[in-house]
């Protein structure tokens, strides 16, 4: 009886905990359902049109008014739009909102600058080099002194010539007070000649001297006049003891030394003037006349980042008949003076000019059948391919003459994992 009555509670027992633990999964399999079923409400609640009516968008315009923080938020939620969930499976793409910005239309060319002025400087007497004041590299004035002659043959020969024009001058001063004093014997005595008071053998003596005295200021007149000449030849020739720059500008050649003997004609220095530099090129035929004086020109050298500014300066009229060219010869004005003669530049003449134009990245466009394409972003995620006509090449981009709009959204990386109509996941 005892053993019977341990089966039943025994029995009771097992019951009670099997209806517990039984009871328990049930409501955890609730639960589980129950979030299940929130979670699929919130994906059937996450539509574009909630997110444009919770951030209240209508327009464009509406859009332009939010601020950067409501954006950020509108570009996260419409981000996890598109990821839709299953975003891991999804081929990874970069995008680019497609808009539009002011080009060039130029023609590009490449060639080596020169200065405007580039001018040897030659010695025009002999001499020694006793001093060399400027070297290469060195910007120089107009007038500056580069180099000294030795001129001590030449300082004497000066000085020489300096006290002939003074003796000069002296004789000259003597010979008028001569002739004056003869000049006034003269009219006296043709008025005594006249009175019957003087001979004839007197006036005629009176009259020679007057002559001879003239004649001898005009001789000490013309000595003077010579020692002049001769005394300014030397201060000349002294002058060309010291050599000086004809222009402003950087010496770029130094072919003398101290102690070199020059004789004239001997080249000394060459010195260029880099403001203005010419940048000359050879524009086809068929370009030329899209070519006019006056045009901007943007100047570009591979050493230097900078944009250098220049202007069409001259066009050659006359057709080289061998390359069938012309040659236009660009001013280019750099005050920084990073450009120097010879650097190889490019030159973009401008041409045209555009405001407002669709720019499409050269990465975003691939081609079939030769022809340009895109992949352009849809709702949801969704990606369709879209032909376009190029127009002007630019550094990194190309604009578009038909086919995109502004607005638009274009993958810019992961063409080659995708095809028309796939669904992507946007880094």
């Amino acid at each position: 009886m005892k053993i019977r009555k341990s089966s039943v509670w025994f029995f009771l027992l097992l019951f009670i905990i099997f209806s517990f633990s039984f009871c328990k999964k049930e409501k955890s399999k609730r639960n589980t359902k129950k979030v299940q079923k929130q979670e699929v409400s919130k994906k059937k609640k996450l539509t574009r049109e909630d997110i444009m009516k919770k951030f209240g968008i209508k327009s464009r315009e509406d859009f332009k008014k939010l601020t950067p923080e409501q954006r950020r938020k509108f570009f996260q939620m419409m981000k996890a739009l598109r990821e839709g969930g299953g975003g891991a499976n999804l081929p990874l793409v970069k995008i680019k909102r497609i808009k539009k910005a002011p080009i060039l239309n130029y023609l590009t060319f490449n060639t080596t600058l020169e200065p405007e002025k580039k001018v040897p400087i030659y010695s025009r007497v002999d001499g020694i080099i006793s001093r060399i004041i400027k070297d290469e590299g060195s910007f120089v004035k107009k007038g500056e002194i580069l180099a000294l002659i030795d001129d001590k043959d030449i300082r004497n020969s000066y000085e020489q010539a300096k006290l002939s024009v003074r003796q000069a001058e002296i004789n000259l001063k003597d010979a008028k007070i001569k002739m004056e004093d003869e000049e006034a014997n003269f009219k006296r005595s043709q008025s005594l000649y006249k009175e019957k008071i003087i001979s004839e053998k007197d006036f005629s003596a009176a009259k020679l001297n007057y002559r001879s005295a003239q004649l001898s200021y005009e001789r000490a007149k013309q000595q003077l006049d010579i020692e002049k000449e001769k005394f300014k030849a030397l201060e000349l020739q002294l002058s060309y003891t010291k050599i000086k720059s004809p222009i402003e500008g950087w010496i770029t050649s130094r072919k003398i030394d101290q102690g070199m003997r020059v004789s004239p004609g001997t080249e000394l220095y060459t010195v260029e003037d880099f403001d203005p530099l010419l940048a000359r090129v050879y524009v086809p035929e068929k370009d030329i006349v899209k070519i006019k004086t006056g045009m901007d020109v943007n100047v570009k050298s591979e050493v230097y980042p900078d944009l250098f500014k220049g202007k069409v300066k001259i066009i050659n009229p006359r057709i080289d008949p061998q390359s069938g060219t012309f040659r236009v010869t660009i001013s280019i004005r750099d005050k920084s003076l990073k450009l120097r003669p010879g650097m190889l530049v490019t030159c973009n003449i401008i041409i045209s000019k555009k405001k407002d134009a669709i720019i499409v990245p050269k990465k975003a466009i691939f081609y079939r059948n030769g022809e340009p394409y895109v992949f352009t972003l849809k709702r949801g995620g969704v990606v369709k391919s879209k032909k376009i006509k190029l127009g002007t090449e630019l550094e990194k981009d190309y604009e578009v003459l038909e086919g995109l709009r502004e607005g638009e959204i274009v993958v810019v990386q992961g063409m080659e994992n995708i095809k028309d109509g796939a669904r992507v996941k946007v880094l």
